[in-house]
């Protein structure tokens, strides 16, 4: 499994895959409050760290100036959080006193008794090593829940708010998305610039949301019921509104065309779907290019131009760190017949990439070496 590979699949299998990079616990929501919520977007001042009790490593009493915090939100239940664990634990010891990365758990259950958070600390104790960094315990209040995760929109688990050294919120997403990473160093380094504009487009993003949550229930009710063409043309409205919710669809309906109406469908698709909101998402990108390219896949008309855009982009939006990006970048121009440049493009995947994708790396290296 290759280049992001598991996003295919999540498109292909099914809807019951689909949420297999961010689960939500639906038992363990709470009733919605009749009040207009608050908000919460990139270039906001975070909220404080409000937790009920620190669970593992030194209490926290408030975010200091001058620091960064990644506020990461999980639960026991949640398998992607459970994946997403080591590589924060990794990101912790890269960065050090840089970065504190602080792991929250929420959504825990639907009625929180005494013995919940001994069911919590047990699970963490579990975890050792793979959880190396602090973790607290948001609690029956709910207050981290409802000052971050509703304020900002985010319905699903694993997800992360990166609060810059002027207590701002940098950027929010699922530690699992490739762009994660270098957002961190971005905002290690003082590079990412948030002012007016960034505020403003968050906060449209989060409209966005606000207005694909219903359709994305009822996408899901026409698919359960098997009224697959509705369904779709649900879904067609979601990818028009475009962030989060459009881009899990666009890859959803990708690997459902590609799955029942064959290739060259699919790949139209995904060409519309380019503009209307995966331009700005890297797995998504990766998603394209990688199923195009796949030696092993079904996409018997390979549009190579269209692959090429979406990998450059994606490797551009990633900053070329991200070595399963880079190996669908190489990948592309192996096919298309620049042996040198995929070459060039493997050997920089390979020096970048994570344990977990450095081997089958490396072995495609070896393959086009041997070529």
């Amino acid at each position: 499994m290759k280049a992001l590979s598991l996003l295919t699949l999540v498109a292909v299998s099914g809807l019951a895959a689909l949420p297999a990079l961010a689960q939500k616990n639906v038992e363990a929501e709470k009733p919605v409050a009749a009040a207009e919520p608050s908000t919460l977007v990139v270039g906001d001042m975070a909220p404080p760290l409000a937790v009920e009790s620190f669970v593992k490593g030194t209490p926290i009493k408030a975010m200091e100036k001058g620091k960064v915090y990644v506020v990461e939100f999980w639960a026991t239940w949640c398998g992607p959080c459970r994946k997403a664990f080591p590589h924060l634990s990794k990101l912790q010891e890269q960065y050090k006193d840089k970065v504190t990365f602080v792991g929250v758990n929420v959504w825990e259950e639907q009625s929180y008794t005494p013995e919940t958070i001994e069911k919590v600390k047990t699970f963490v104790e579990s975890q050792a090593e793979k959880m190396a960094y602090t973790v607290a315990y948001d609690g029956a209040a709910g207050k981290m829940r409802t000052t971050y995760m509703e304020a900002a929109g985010q319905d699903g688990i694993p997800a992360s708010f990166i609060v810059n050294q002027d207590g701002r919120v940098a950027w929010i997403g699922n530690p699992l998305d490739p762009s994660f990473d270098s957002q961190i160093e971005a905002v290690v380094n003082k590079t990412l610039t948030i002012d007016a504009s960034t505020a403003s487009k968050a906060r449209e993003d989060l409209k966005k949301r606000s207005a694909a949550r219903p359709l994305m229930e009822e996408f899901s009710k026409k698919m359960r019921a098997g009224e697959t063409d509705a369904a779709m043309e649900i879904a067609d409205k979601v990818i028009a509104l475009g962030g989060e919710y459009g881009q899990q669809l666009a890859g959803f309906k990708f690997g459902y065309l590609l799955q029942n109406k064959g290739s060259k469908e699919a790949v139209a698709f995904g060409k519309t779907a380019y503009e209307a909101c995966a331009k700005d998402s890297p797995m998504l990108l990766n998603q394209f290019a990688w199923t195009i390219v796949d030696p092993q896949g079904s996409v018997t008309e390979k549009d190579l131009d269209f692959a090429l855009m979406c990998a450059g982009r994606a490797a551009e939006l990633t900053k070329e760190k991200d070595g399963a990006i880079l190996d669908t970048l190489a990948r592309v121009h192996w096919t298309k017949g620049d042996k040198a440049k995929a070459l060039e493009i493997q050997k920089k995947a390979v020096a970048i990439a994570t344990p977990e994708f450095k081997e089958d790396l490396q072995a495609t290296l070896k393959e086009y070496e041997g070529k």
